[in-house]
C-alpha cells in the first residue's frame, strides 16, 4: 500500500512539474492558463525611440492647425506611446494585450485609409508616404497575428517576435514623422 501511494505521489509530482515547465517554456500553449510573456526592451533602443517620439510630438504641438491629418498622427502617437514601447522596465504582455494592440493598429490604419480616401492630400510625395504608413501598419498587424498564432512557440521565439514588433513600431514612428514632415512642407 505504501509503495502504491509513493508511486502515485511521484507520478502526480512529475505531472505537475511537467505542466509547470511546459506552461513556462511555451507561454501561449493551451496548457497555460495565463498566456502571457514578459518582455524587456533594450534600454539604448528605448532611449532612441523616446527621443524620436518626443521630436514628433513637438512638431505636432508647434502646428496649431487642427485637421484630419494631425488627428491621425495624434492617434498614432497614442499607440506609439504605450508603456511597453517607451519604458525600460519589463512588461508582461498577455493574449488579451495582443488583441487590444491589434484592434488599436487596425483602427489607426483605417484612420489613415480614410485620410487617403478623403482626397485632402494633394501632394504626390505626401501621398506616397501615406501609402507607406498604411503598408507599415499592415505589416504590424501581420506580426501581431503571427504572435497570436504561436501556440507552440517557446519563450525565446516569442521574445524575438516581440523584439521585432518593437522594431516595427520604431520604424513606423520614423515613417509617420517623415510623412508629417512632407505634409508640412507641401502646405
Amino acid at each position: 500500500m505504501q509503495k502504491q501511494l509513493k508511486k502515485i505521489l511521484i507520478s502526480t509530482t512529475l505531472i505537475i512539474f511537467s505542466l509547470i515547465f511546459i506552461s513556462w517554456f511555451f507561454p501561449f500553449s493551451f496548457l497555460n492558463f495565463n498566456k502571457s510573456i514578459s518582455y524587456t526592451p533594450d534600454p539604448i533602443f528605448v532611449k532612441e525611440y523616446n527621443e524620436k517620439l518626443t521630436s514628433l510630438k513637438s512638431k505636432l504641438q508647434s502646428d496649431k492647425e487642427q485637421n484630419q491629418i494631425k488627428d491621425s498622427v495624434n492617434h498614432s502617437i497614442d499607440l506609439l506611446s504605450k508603456d511597453w514601447l517607451t519604458s525600460n522596465r519589463s512588461h508582461s504582455l498577455n493574449y488579451n494585450d495582443i488583441n487590444v494592440l491589434l484592434s488599436d493598429v487596425n483602427d489607426i490604419q483605417h484612420n489613415f485609409i480614410n485620410l487617403e480616401r478623403s482626397g485632402k492630400i494633394k501632394d504626390k510625395n505626401t501621398l506616397d508616404y501615406l501609402y507607406v504608413v498604411i503598408d507599415n501598419y499592415e505589416d504590424i498587424k501581420e506580426q501581431l497575428h503571427a504572435i497570436k498564432e504561436q501556440k507552440h512557440a517557446n519563450r525565446s521565439s516569442l521574445k524575438t517576435l516581440l523584439g521585432n514588433l518593437h522594431m516595427s513600431f520604431s520604424s513606423n514612428e520614423s515613417i509617420i514623422e517623415t510623412f508629417y514632415d512632407q505634409y508640412l512642407q507641401s502646405e
